[in-house]
């Protein structure tokens, strides 16, 4: 992957520009909707993170890891879907526990079934 590929797909990530066209016809202009509307599209454009807007040398935090993503961005990529999977499965499982404990089953032995 070329740098300028890498900058794109940065970019495209965190300041939300993409290259799709939207062709939306339905675009609705008047009224209550249309405000909420523009609201939450204003909300969804804005980004969250902003790599390029830190120094190389910047010792915080946010520094170091726009230092990581900007330097390793495929490493980055796949450590933070690793966190989000596992954030999803450990409230997957606690929905499923607080369901069985809603019915009635009992865990034999803390949890073990054997």
């Amino acid at each position: 992957m070329s740098d300028a590929e890498r900058k794109d797909l940065v970019d495209a990530l965190f300041k939300g520009s993409t290259s799709v066209v939207n062709n939306n016809n339905n675009n609705n202009t008047e009224g209550p909707l249309a405000t909420s509307k523009v609201v939450v599209e204003d909300f969804l454009d804005k980004p969250f993170f902003d790599p390029d807007a830190f120094d190389e040398d910047d010792a915080s935090f946010l520094g170091r890891l726009a230092n990581f993503v900007k330097n390793d961005y495929e490493l980055f990529e796949a450590i933070f879907v690793a966190c989000f999977f596992l954030l999803l499965i450990t409230i997957t499982k606690d929905l499923l526990r607080a369901q069985m404990a809603a019915q009635g089953v009992t865990m034999v032995a803390a949890g073990k079934i054997f």
